[in-house]
Parts: structure tokens; sequence; C-alpha cells
């Protein structure tokens, strides 16, 4: 796979951490030195441009510096973030398993280009979710389900209608789909992933969670396309008596202006560190096609 473009000094820090925790996955260590010479900044002459440069170099660093502390905090510390960020750069920790944070990092910085012959990243990134949100929710306690809905379905019901139908039997909610025009015309209606935390009483009125997976770039422009409200006005016979919270998934790590907007529009968000924090351990399947496709992703003497 070929590396991810060199960041511009101008960009975000947040694009800068991502581009060194890359050469850090990739080779190890990379140092903050190395990354002044990549960038090209504050070279062998002398001058005052110059001195302006390393200047500027040093305020950036320092930024980037507290966003990659930042991530560890964010997930938790321990080996859910798999770097260790120095006064001299950054370090990937000890041991060569792969780790769900290596995962995301990857299918932030490649996106619909890291086709792995095992399985499309989209998917395993579905299936990472719903684990994500079931744990979010609660589980391993019992009554909590989580689940993908999103299209093309691999389990259950393909088509929209009797995919809906399903899940109100399955959550005690909403009775049926909605006998509405567009309803034929619907794949998943924008909703990728359902959970609900259920009562053995099996009575309506209960916390659900429905959530919307972005792997892409341009991920900032889907917050308004799932409202749980309206799906359910619209898909659903009977409205559920407690509205579904949502839920937005990406892979990135969220620029700091654009995070209140995020979780305004798009619900509860889930970044690459909150995900990676949620889910240290996952199903053992899941596990494996993870690290395959990490492994069809990275140069073949890392993976």
């Amino acid at each position: 796979m070929k590396a991810p473009g060199l960041p511009l000094a101008s960009e975000p820090p947040e694009v800068h951490a991502d581009w060194l925790e890359w050469r850090a996955l990739s080779e190890g260590y990379v140092s903050w030195a190395d990354h002044q010479r990549d960038l090209g900044i504050g070279g062998d002459d002398e001058g005052e441009d110059v001195e302006v440069e390393a200047d500027s170099f040093e305020m950036l660093i320092d930024d980037v510096a507290a966003e990659l502390t930042e991530r560890v905090a964010a997930c938790g510390r321990g080996d859910r973030y798999p770097f260790n960020v120095s006064p001299e750069g950054l370090v990937r920790n000890p041991g060569d398993s792969v780790r769900v944070y290596d995962f995301l990092l990857l299918l932030s910085l490649f996106g619909r280009e890291s086709e792995s012959t095992v399985s499309r990243g989209e998917r395993l990134f579905e299936d990472l979710c719903a684990e994500a949100l079931g744990a979010y929710l609660g589980r391993p306690r019992d009554g909590i389900t989580a689940r993908v809905f999103g299209f093309p379905r691999r389990i259950g019901p393909k088509g929209f209608a009797p995919a809906v139908d399903q899940l109100c039997r399955d959550m005690g909610e909403g009775i049926q789909h909605c006998e509405t025009p567009r309803a034929s015309q619907q794949k998943d209606a924008h909703l990728d992933l359902v959970a609900w935390r259920g009562f053995p009483d099996r009575k309506p009125g209960q916390l659900m969670a429905f959530g919307q997976c972005a792997t892409g770039g341009n991920w900032f422009q889907k917050i308004h396309e799932l409202r749980p409200d309206a799906w359910c006005r619209l898909w659903l016979e009977k409205t559920p008596l407690v509205t579904p919270v949502g839920s937005l998934f990406v892979p990135h790590r969220i620029e700091r202006d654009r995070w209140r907007e995020a979780s305004a529009y798009g619900g509860i968000v889930f970044d690459r560190c909150r995900i990676s924090w949620l889910v240290p351990d996952i199903p053992e399947e899941l596990e494996s096609a993870i690290h395959d496709w990490v492994g069809g992703v990275l140069p073949r003497e890392v993976a």
C-alpha cells in the first residue's frame, strides 16, 4: 500500500499526528527531527526566515505532541493506544500484535483504497462499531443487543421492509414497517447500526441507539443524514415510546473545531479513540479478520 501523502505544515495538528502514527507504525519510531526534515523547515541556510520557520515548527510540534498526549488519555491509557509519546518523538509500543487502533488509523488514512482480499474495511468497521455500541450500552450484561442493519445485510432479511419487520419483532417496538410509497426504494435509510438494552418483561419503553458509520473523508457531510426521531416516524408503523439516541461512528480523530457540531447533529460521536477504549477485546473471528486486513495494508515486513 502506498504511503499517505506528507501533510502541509499549515494543516491541523490532528493530520500531522496521524502521519506520525503511520510512520511509527510502519517503522517503529519517528522523531520530531525527522518530521522537521520531511517538511523542509529550517534547513542549513542562515537567515531570519529560517529562524521564523524553526519557531513555527516548534509551535506545530507542541500542538501535535499535545494532540498525541490527548489520544493516550482518550484511549484509556494501557495498550489500547499503541504508541508512546517521548520528548524525542513517537515510538511504537513493544509487541507485534495488531490492535483496534491500528485498524482504525489505517482505515482513516486510506479509506476505500485500503481493499483487502479478506474483507472490505467498511464491513469490518461496521462489525467493530456494533461491538462498541453494545459495550457502551453495558455489554456483557444481559439484555443488550447490538447489530448491523446497514445494506447490504449479511444476516437476516435482505429487503428493507422485511428487515424492519424483523427488527421490530426483536426489539419489541414499532410493530412493523410503515406502508409508505418510498419504503420499497430504501436500502437502510441511513441506519447502519441498532442497539438496545431491554428488560425481561419485553414491554416497550427501553434504551435504544441508532448509529451511522462514515469511513471516508466526507464524513462531516453525513452528520445530518440520520435523525432517529424522523426515521421512526417515517419507517415504523408505531413510533417507539422512547426515541432512540443517535450516534455517529468514524475511524478518524475529529478536529476540535468540528466536535461540537458533529455531536449536536450526529448524536454521540464515537471516534477512533472512543472505539478503541470501548472494545479492547473483540470476538475472535472479527479479530482475525481485522488482523488479516491490516496485514494487507501494511508493508509485509511490518504486519
